[in-house]
């Protein structure tokens, strides 16, 4: 996997992101997954979630099953892209190994505050939802192209 997607329950946020970029990259893209640090295996994707993906993008998540990041998915991910500082931090602690490959997805592009990161729409409007899904628009597209350039780490 080139790039793991991580929120805290799997559920909205990274299954969404990693759709969107997905979609974006093609079938000769980069490929991306995503994983929460706090989900509960096997859940689906937030009806709220699947509405906003479809609605936009055209994208299904009706198959997305949650999953739990694990040592695994950390070593076999090329960049891991959180939503918040917070999720960075967390797994920073937890897998200081891997830290240097953590990044919030609000450092990619230019809109969109790297302190306050993509929030958590959970128990929002199905607005929320779409809302959410279109602040990532732009720093996905710029996480696109940073996968496909030689350039340098985008926190420096």
């Amino acid at each position: 996997m080139d790039v793991l997607f991580v929120c805290t329950g799997n559920t909205c946020r990274s299954p969404m992101a990693a759709a969107r970029f997905n979609q974006l990259a093609g079938p000769d893209g980069p490929i991306a997954g995503s994983a929460g640090i706090a989900a509960r295996a096997g859940q689906p994707a937030n009806p709220a979630a699947v509405e906003a993906a479809a609605a936009l993008h055209g994208l299904r998540l009706e198959s997305h099953r949650s999953g739990l990041l694990d040592e695994n998915l950390m070593r076999d991910a090329g960049l891991v892209v959180v939503m918040t500082p917070a999720h960075k931090d967390w797994i920073s602690l937890r897998y200081p190994a891997y830290a240097d490959k953590v990044h919030v997805l609000t450092a990619f592009g230019e809109a969109g505050d790297p302190e306050r990161g993509i929030q958590d729409p959970f128990g929002g409007t199905a607005k929320d939802y779409r809302d959410t899904l279109l602040v990532m628009e732009s720093h996905l597209q710029a996480l696109l192209a940073y996968t496909r350039s030689t350039g340098t780490d985008p926190e420096e």
